[in-house]
């Protein structure tokens, strides 16, 4: 059924919310149908609730889903299933208790859409257990956190929420928090900061009393993405595995009592503004880490302004001693920040309690108000090398490494009022940076690639094909009635539904198409290994958002030029996404807010793929020699959290030898910010071939897997080019190396390695290649 071209102007949320009719299935549900006013008199707390309650009860069985192809390794696996979306038309819901949601819902608001708690002492939303939510175009009003969630560790927990706003909370506007019963080592378990008691289908919450151990690393990727905070308390307090905060903003005329963003190991902020109000002998710094050591965290075209005459550090790093530590991976970026700090208690751009951050870089930045400061202030210097050693390691009786070799410190372009206030003893750490006719030879990392305008797009509703919320065994023909009815429109907009929808054949897509899910799609191929789910020739303009694609051989195959947008899609149990470049026109991929749990991520053929704010998920039983194919074309990797199911003890399942690597690299590879993990053990970084220009920055990398190379990276040919800058490692338990293979002719290095990286390549001439004293 081809439906008429409507003429609709705005936003996605709008466009999708409210130009279409609910399915009586209940892909979609409105606050409204189950009672809900939003008139901002009447009190819609049990009416939301019950919708809350009614999206959970959607959500099909959940499935087993195993990180390799036929679930090779079955004791390895997470459950996940689709979902529905729940929407909020425009009108202010007044609520006077807690609401708690649960797993996996889609949360959806109009322009005008705002939920006023009206007892601040309450947090405003709960999420117990949550794992795959995305919350957007929503208005936060009141309460003390205005979304709290706890994922209980579940591994590649997904937290979106885009284009929010947030007034008034009277604590931390956003917060994520988990204990645990014991340390991790000693198997202690999360416990949530609530227990919930239900009665008549409602909740009420039972504060938990605090654990002794309060610190527990949940294991989620949370992202904030186009956010407003309007005279919060504070923005972000938590704990998660890794945060993307992007072109948010934070403004108070408040007194500023909390930090406004708290305790965040891993962190990658950009283009973020603050305007705050500074009392005097404020203790706290833009940025406050208190009693978590700092794993990695960048800061990137970020401003913090006070309004009053008072400043303070742009970060503070207040974590407990290291001594009894064994390993120190810290990792400290600042890039192009302008930040209020003269007037502060410290007077410092940066505030250590102790010298503790092994690893820091300082490039273009400044004092708001072009007010002398100084770079760093140390409320205990290290007077000795048993301090460095202790601050570093955690160790007393260790000979102090060589120059950079234990610690590093880029200082590059910055503003003159900020004095260089190294004590004596750290300036021998002080590095040079990488020149920058070598730094121009990588792209930019930033997205490029903006989403379909909606307006004047063609609807094409999956309900009006018979792709209802009724499952079904086989909804081939169905879906390709859907496509084909598509492709001849100019620029369709193609609606699937909140389940499964199960494809036994190759589809082709439209080549001028947005694809989303209202909830969350599961597109689901059982012939694991036989065909590609979808392909695209030509000049295309695909969109992908909400989709989940489970099996078959490759998800998407796209063979032309153009662009692939595929945003906040998950892919399980395939081999990701293959892009070849056919025409002399560029063929650009960007995946954002994504998750691979796969065996081969993404396959680039002479074409650009950007891979943004995405989590990736492998195993030492990959078919081919890297989980990232850059074959001559550019492949950019920005905030990928990187955590393959690869031990020390993974034997049993490796099959590759010591060719196992994140990254092949033919062409031009640049990877920021990126985590190449692995579950006490790892794989390394770079496989890079002929003249391949790789550049590996920022964060930190595991590739001591004594089944592998034990290097961070492989070069076969002297004409590569490898530059390492900012980046931290892993080490301690298998003696690693830099490189293996061939010494590039081009190797460039600025920052921290380990001694043990050198002892396979300790020749005076390569030390003097890299710059090493």
């Amino acid at each position: 059924m081809k439906l008429n071209k409507i003429n609709i102007s705005g936003l996605l949320w709008t466009f999708l919310a409210f130009s279409l009719s609910f399915s009586a299935f209940g892909q979609r549900l409105n606050v409204r149908d189950f009672g809900a006013r939003g008139n901002g008199k009447t009190d819609d707390t049990a009416a939301i609730q019950k919708a809350l309650n009614q999206a959970e009860k959607l959500r099909a069985k959940q499935e087993r889903i195993y990180v390799n192809n036929g679930g090779q390794i079955v004791s390895w696996g997470l459950y996940d299933a689709p979902s529905c979306e729940l929407v909020f038309p425009k009108g202010t819901y007044k609520i006077s208790r807690t609401l708690v949601g649960n797993k996996a819902v889609v949360i959806t608001g109009e322009a005008g859409s705002v939920i006023q708690m009206t007892d601040q002492q309450k947090p405003l939303l709960y999420l117990d257990r949550a794992f795959r939510y995305k919350i957007s175009n929503l208005t936060f009003r009141g309460g003390r956190e205005q979304i709290y969630f706890w994922t209980k560790n579940q591994d590649t927990a997904q937290i979106l929420i885009e284009n929010c706003r947030f007034e008034n909370s009277l604590g931390f506007a956003v917060r994520t928090e988990s204990w645990a019963t014991a340390p991790h080592a000693r198997g202690g378990r999360p416990v949530s900061p609530f227990e919930v008691i239900w009665k008549n289908g409602l909740p009420t919450l039972k504060p938990r009393p605090e654990p002794p151990v309060t610190v527990f690393y949940n294991s989620t990727f949370l992202r904030l993405r186009e956010c407003k905070f309007i005279n919060c308390a504070g923005a972000l307090q938590g704990r998660p595995d890794g945060l993307a905060v992007r072109k948010c903003s934070f403004h108070s005329t408040l007194p500023q009592k909390l930090p406004i963003w708290e305790g965040i190991p891993i962190l990658s902020m950009s283009d973020v503004e603050m305007t705050a109000n500074l009392p005097k002998g404020y203790p706290y710094g833009w940025f406050d880490f208190d009693k978590v050591p700092i794993f990695c965290v960048e800061l990137v075209r970020v401003t913090a302004k006070s309004t009053s005459q008072y400043g303070a550090p742009l970060v503070r790093d207040n974590k407990p001693s290291r001594e009894k530590s064994t390993l120190n991976n810290d990792n400290l970026v600042l890039e192009d920040c302008r930040a209020s700090v003269a007037g502060g208690t410290s007077n410092a751009l940066i505030e250590f309690p102790q010298f503790e951050v092994t690893q820091l870089t300082v490039r273009r930045c400044r004092e708001y108000n072009g007010k002398p400061i100084n770079l760093v202030h140390f409320h205990k210097p290290p007077k000795s090398d048993k301090d460095l050693l202790l601050a570093c390691h955690g160790k007393k009786n260790v000979p102090i490494p060589q120059v950079n070799l234990s610690h590093a410190w880029v200082l590059e372009k910055n503003g003159h009022e900020i004095r260089n206030n190294i004590p004596r003893r750290l300036r021998k750490f002080i590095v040079a940076p990488i020149p920058q006719k070598v730094m121009a030879k990588f792209p930019n990392v930033d997205s490029t690639l903006k989403p379909a305008d909606l307006s004047h797009r063609e609807i094409f509703n999956a309900a009006d094909y018979g792709l209802d919320m009724k499952p079904s065994d086989n909804d081939t023909d169905k879906l390709e009635a859907l496509l084909y009815a598509a492709s001849k429109s100019q620029a369709p907009l193609i609606l699937l539904p909140g389940r499964v929808i199960k494809v036994t054949r190759p589809l082709t897509l439209p080549n001028n198409a947005v694809i989303h899910s209202q909830g969350r799609t599961f597109l689901s191929c059982w012939a694991r290994d036989e065909f590609d789910m979808f392909r695209a020739i030509g000049n295309v303009q695909l969109e992908f958002s909400g989709i989940t694609f489970v099996g078959g051989h490759r998800a998407i195959a796209v063979e032309g030029t153009g662009n692939v947008l595929v945003k906040n899609c998950f892919f399980y149990d395939n081999f990701g996404i293959e892009t070849r470049q056919t025409g002399d026109e560029l063929l650009r991929l960007e995946v954002i807010d994504s998750l691979f749990w796969t065996q081969l991520g993404v396959d680039n053929y002479g074409g650009e793929a950007r891979i943004i704010d995405t989590w990736l998920a492998i195993a030492p039983t990959l078919p081919t020699g890297a989980y990232l194919l850059n074959e001559g074309g550019t492949m950019i990797l920005n905030n990928v959290l990187g955590v393959p199911v690869i031990f020390l003890g993974s034997r049993k399942y490796w099959t590759r030898g010591k060719d196992l690597f994140w990254i092949k690299n033919t062409g031009i590879t640049r990877s920021r910010f990126t985590r190449f993990g692995g579950e006490f053990g790892g794989i390394p970084a770079l496989d890079n071939y002929g003249s391949g220009k790789a550049l590996l920055e920022g964060q930190y990398a595991h590739f001591f897997n004594g089944y592998s190379c034990r290097a961070l990276f492989r070069n076969h040919d002297r004409d590569g080019t490898v530059v390492i800058r900012e980046m931290t490692s892993l080490y301690g338990i298998v003696p690693s190396k830099l490189y293996d293979g061939v010494l590039p002719k081009k190797l460039y290095i600025s920052g921290l390695l380990h001694p043990d990286m050198l002892k396979f390549a300790s020749k005076k001439s390569f030390m003097k290649q890299v710059g090493l004293r």
